[in-house]
């Protein structure tokens, strides 16, 4: 699904200017927690888990996603999430 999006372009030339550090920062930093939410979630989640989660916190992923996406942001296969679907009785 296509949805509308805003587009910023910025070139990347201009967070090396002294008036940009502060945006930088701030999006590095920004990255670095994402990022390390991401792994604490696949990390100490089970697959299940993790399904769960986006049942209750992201169902609106799970309406615009495809199972394949579904399957591979949770890092599991597509028969895998079928899998776990037919457990939860979702499928």
């Amino acid at each position: 699904m296509i949805r509308d999006a805003e587009l910023i372009k910025v070139p990347l030339v201009l967070l090396d200017s002294a008036d940009w550090q502060a945006i930088k920062h701030q999006l590095v930093s920004q990255q670095l927690l994402f990022k390390e939410a991401k792994e604490a979630f696949l990390l100490l989640n089970t697959p299940e888990q993790r399904y769960q989660y986006l049942l209750e916190q992201k169902p609106h992923w799970l309406e615009q996603l495809s199972l394949n996406e579904v399957a591979m942001y949770l890092g599991i296969s597509a028969i895998s999430l079928s899998r776990i679907r037919r457990r939860l009785n979702l499928s």
